[in-house]
């Protein structure tokens, strides 16, 4: 796995995930900075800067991972403004989602995410995913 320094933003409001999904990250290359918004707004604000509680990197996070059922502001909705930026467009996102529906997957690779996971059961099974997603990033450079 390569092991290069970059950012991830994490959109995803529940706690449980946010921990496991840290220590996946941490288990597969601690280099990497992962930046946790608790919801689609939050996440926005990542790039706006508009929270003090989100602190922006130098660059932009090489992927972001978002649920899609957050308050405040859904995933779907979170992918269509990231996907109408110009600045932003380019980055890939993956969804990480509860949701099997195949409605819910179709809208959102429509509205430009990059692939779409469910969220395991069992734990371990995060770790596989993000070396997915990670391995994924890396061959498109």
């Amino acid at each position: 796995m390569n092991k290069k320094r970059f950012s991830v933003l994490l959109a995803e409001d529940d706690l449980d995930d946010q921990h496991f999904l840290k220590i996946a990250f941490e288990e597969i290359n601690p280099s990497i900075s992962l930046t946790i918004a608790y919801d689609g707004v939050h996440a926005l604000n990542f790039f706006l800067k508009k929270e003090s509680t989100v602190s922006r990197p130098f660059e932009l996070p090489k992927f972001i991972i978002t649920d899609l059922n957050m308050p405040r502001l859904d995933g779907f909705d979170f992918i269509a403004r990231i996907k109408k930026d110009p600045t932003l467009m380019h980055i890939p996102i993956f969804v990480l989602s509860t949701s099997s529906d195949e409605k819910a997957k179709e809208r959102a690779l429509k509205l430009g995410a990059e692939d779409y996971y469910i969220k395991p059961l069992d734990l371990t099974q995060f770790k596989p995913i993000i070396e997915e997603m990670v391995s994924k990033v890396m061959q498109t450079k």
